[in-house]
């Protein structure tokens, strides 16, 4: 089911730092993007995702800058990919409880990373809570 994926998942989140990261983010409208972040570098794809399967997305690019030093380039848009994946409990060494944890099974795209940590879920806004009047 595609909607344990929406939200903000890094790479990194809850590991010492090593001054980069990867991090990933569905929109609940079928757009995302995929970050990395480095010192003085920095490359972010905007992709278009869609089911593919029970436990999978299609990836389909449809942007690509850099940010070296300040200077911002576009670059030759990555080919579409699919992504199998599953989404279970994890822990991460610096924090004291289990999180959701997106775990790549197989990608041939432009992701790096192996598994990515939930940092941000899309929240109800407050005013859907608000009874009427």
């Amino acid at each position: 089911m595609t909607e344990d994926l929406i939200g903000t998942w890094s790479s990194d989140y809850g590991y010492h730092s090593s001054m980069q990261d990867e991090e990933l983010v569905f929109h609940p409208d079928g757009a995302g993007s995929v970050a990395y972040a480095r010192p003085s570098s920095s490359d972010c794809v905007l992709f278009r995702w869609s089911p593919s399967g029970p436990d999978s997305v299609l990836l389909t690019p449809h942007r690509w800058y850099r940010d070296e030093n300040g200077e911002i380039t576009e670059q030759d848009t990555p080919v579409a990919a699919e992504l199998r994946y599953r989404v279970e409990q994890g822990i991460r060494p610096l924090l004291d409880h289990p999180l959701p944890v997106l775990v790549v099974i197989e990608h041939r795209g432009f992701l790096v990373a192996d598994s990515y940590a939930r940092i941000t879920r899309p929240t109800v806004p407050s005013s859907a809570n608000t009874p009427n009047r």
